[in-house]
C-alpha cells in the first residue's frame, strides 16, 4: 500500500504509520525528509554530551522539485484529498507534532522551551525532556506535547523545517551529520458532519518515523 491510500484510511478514521529503518548512513533521513545537513559547531546542554548543531546544505521548494522526501510529499498529498473531498459534508482539523527520541530523552521539537536544560537539583542538573504517560483512555501519549493546529501545507512545513532545526544531532565515523535518534513527525485529522448537529468527531492520525540507524559491527 502506497502512502496515497494510507491518507485516504486515515481521513476515513484509521490510524497509520509509515517508517524509515536500516543501518546508518545509508539515507533513511534524507529519504524522509529531502534535506541535506552541514555541521556548524558544537552546543553543550549541560549533561556533558556535546552535541553538533547543523543547517540546512539544501532546501527544495516541495512544489516544484522531485527530491523533495516523504514527509513534504505526505503534507501536501493530504491537504490536496482534504481540499477533493470537502464538499459540504465533513469538515477537517489538521494539527501536526514533533518528537525525538535521544538518549531515553522525549524532546518536543515544536517546543523549544523543552529542549533547554532544566533547573538544578540536589545539585544534579536535570535533562530536557517530556514523560510517557498511559491512561485508559488514551494509553500511551507524551504529556504536555505541542500540537499545532495548520491551515495550509506551506504552514505544517514551516512547523516541520522548524523542527528539523531543533534536532539534535551528534556526529560518529560513518555520519557527520547523524541524529543517532528515532524522530516521530505526527500529522493528526478531526472530522465531523457539520449537518448532524450531534457533535461526533472522527480522530485519526498519520505517524512518520525516522528510526535510528543500527550500527552493523
Amino acid at each position: 500500500m502506497g502512502f496515497p491510500a494510507m491518507l485516504m484510511a486515515v481521513l476515513d478514521g484509521y490510524h497509520a504509520t509509515i517508517f524509515a529503518y536500516g543501518q546508518t548512513g545509508s539515507g533513511k533521513t534524507y529519504t524522509m525528509e529531502g534535506y541535506e545537513y552541514e555541521a556548524c559547531g558544537t552546543i553543550d546542554p549541560g549533561n556533558n554530551n556535546s552535541r553538533t548543531r547543523v543547517r540546512f546544505k539544501t532546501m527544495s521548494d516541495p512544489s516544484t522539485s522531485e527530491r523533495i522526501g516523504l514527509i513534504p510529499r505526505v503534507i501536501a498529498h493530504l491537504f490536496d484529498l482534504i481540499a477533493g473531498s470537502t464538499n459540504g459534508e465533513r469538515e477537517f482539523t489538521v494539527r501536526c507534532s514533533f518528537v525525538q527520541i535521544y538518549n531515553e530523552q522525549i524532546l518536543d521539537l515544536l517546543n523549544p522551551s523543552h529542549l533547554q536544560p532544566g533547573s538544578k537539583r540536589g545539585g544534579r542538573q536535570s535533562t530536557p525532556g517530556l514523560r510517557l504517560r498511559w491512561t485508559a483512555a488514551r494509553k500511551f501519549y507524551v504529556e504536555n506535547l505541542r500540537m499545532l493546529e495548520c491551515t495550509s501545507p506551506p504552514q505544517v512545513l514551516g512547523y516541520f523545517q522548524e523542527g528539523v532545526r531543533h534536532k539534535v544531532m551528534a556526529s560518529h565515523r560513518l555520519n557527520a551529520t547523524s541524529s543517532r535518534s528515532h524522530c516521530l513527525f505526527t500529522l493528526y485529522v478531526e472530522s465531523r458532519d457539520p449537518n448532524t448537529g450531534d457533535g461526533f468527531v472522527t480522530q485519526s492520525k498519520l505517524t512518520l518515523v525516522d528510526l535510528a540507524g543500527l550500527f552493523k559491527r
